[in-house]
């Protein structure tokens, strides 16, 4: 097996590892490979800890190493990031679990393979395609995308209900806490959308209406009714335009943005936020900023609720230039996107410019998908002062091609991580 290959099969355990290294403050390689030869014998979080040298340390975290990895050697990094953490004052409670880790190691190794160690971690859920699933046809919106019944829109926190995606996507992020589910929106309902989309404009109900057709009614809808959404509190910071996005985002299964210039909102830190904010929009009272950051972070809530929709973004690397925000800021920035990437049901793409303005032109792009499959995509398009909304089946799926050829001309995955990891090293001070 080639090394890129080898990178990508353990891209999971990799992306884990580099989570709680950033969470521990990010201790330098020659450290993690001074504390384990502290540590060499003992057993620390219930692991025997081996050394482990500088390089070998590098080599794991940046996904460099040619040889297939040992469960030893990965609980032992692991162990010595949560001593190091723990040392320096840090709650390990927020990091991998040594159990979380073990399924993301155990998914990624051949049966015949894995560590006696390894072998003792539960059955790991079945592991996801490597992108979301392109864009539905209208053929395909008259079949059920998977066997068994369609399940539900889950209800309000404390009651989530599994939809087909969560099914799908389950993995080691699918133990989190009903806590959060549904934390921040009051959309959430135990009935799939098109069933409550009633009467508009004395049409008829949503039940029996193609796909595209139920899309548009439920666009009309957001548009129309925006008293009693779950932003209603953001009311004065929220551009008219916007604001059918705001109010159907929390109920989508599916959203793949392509960021040209900033990094999307829903994976924007507040510093961040708060740098691009204030040059996009110069004019603005320190008030209107606060609020638009406080919303931009309401609803990056979503991305941590037990029923969090799949998101894939790919990022223009020029949203992460040095030029783009101070070091400091695009330091947390890189930080924070190491660890989202981590999440199994999170996709993150860089892509050079070059690359990407042969494929698109326009952007930012988000493309919308609701679990139902009686409602249609929906793409909204942004521009610097107004946004609008495409809801024709031919522009939709040209736009869907688009973004898929654009994927295919984007680092993989694991290796735009590495280049996070590389660009975050580039800016230490």
């Amino acid at each position: 097996m080639v090394k890129d290959d080898r990178a990508a099969q353990y891209s999971r355990t990799v992306a884990l590892l580099n989570r709680d290294r950033i969470k521990a403050d990010n201790p330098t390689y020659n450290y993690i490979g001074s504390i384990s030869a502290e540590l060499a014998g003992r057993t620390v979080y219930g692991v025997r800890v081996e050394p482990v040298p500088r390089t070998t340390a590098n080599d794991v975290m940046r996904g460099l190493h040619k040889s297939r990895l040992r469960w030893e050697l990965v609980a032992s990094l692991w162990a010595v990031i949560h001593y190091i953490a723990e040392q320096r004052g840090i709650d390990t409670a927020a990091m991998t679990s040594r159990e979380e880790l073990q399924r993301a190691f155990r998914s990624s190794e051949p049966p015949e393979a894995a560590s006696p160690a390894a072998a003792a971690a539960p059955p790991p859920a079945a592991a996801p395609p490597s992108h979301p699933e392109p864009a539905r046809t209208h053929a395909e919106h008259s079949q059920p995308e998977r066997s068994g019944p369609e399940s539900p829109r889950p209800g309000p926190p404390g009651t989530p209900a599994r939809t087909h995606a969560d099914a799908w996507w389950s993995g080691p992020e699918a133990s989190r806490s009903d806590e959060t589910s549904g934390c921040g929106t009051d959309l959430l309902s135990p009935a799939p959308i098109a069933s409550r989309l009633g009467p508009l404009n004395g049409g008829g109900s949503a039940s029996g209406d193609d796909p595209r057709d139920a899309a548009r009614r439920l666009l009309a809808r957001a548009r129309l009714d925006d008293t009693e959404v779950w932003w209603q509190d953001y009311h004065a910071v929220v551009p008219r335009w916007f604001a059918p996005y705001l109010t159907l985002e929390p109920e989508l299964s599916l959203i793949r943005v392509y960021a040209p210039r900033r990094v999307p909102g829903l994976l924007q830190t507040p510093g961040y936020a708060r740098h691009v904010l204030a040059q996009d929009l110069p004019g603005m009272s320190a008030d209107e900023l606060e609020q638009r950051i406080a919303l931009r972070r309401l609803r990056q809530q979503m991305l941590h609720r037990r029923d969090a929709p799949r998101y894939w973004a790919i990022i223009d690397q020029r949203a992460l230039a040095r030029s783009a925000a101070p070091p400091e800021v695009l330091r947390e920035q890189l930080k924070h996107l190491i660890s989202m990437a981590a999440y199994q049901y999170v996709t993150v793409q860089l892509v050079r410019s070059a690359d990407a303005e042969r494929v698109v032109l326009a952007g930012p792009i988000t493309l919308m998908r609701f679990p139902e499959p009686g409602l249609g995509d929906i793409v909204y398009l942004e521009h610097h002062d107004y946004g609008h909304y495409v809801e024709d089946a031919e522009t939709i799926h040209y736009l869907s091609l688009r973004f898929h050829q654009l994927a295919l001309k984007a680092m993989e995955p694991h290796d735009s991580v590495s280049l996070l990891l590389n660009m975050l090293d580039r800016l230490q001070p």
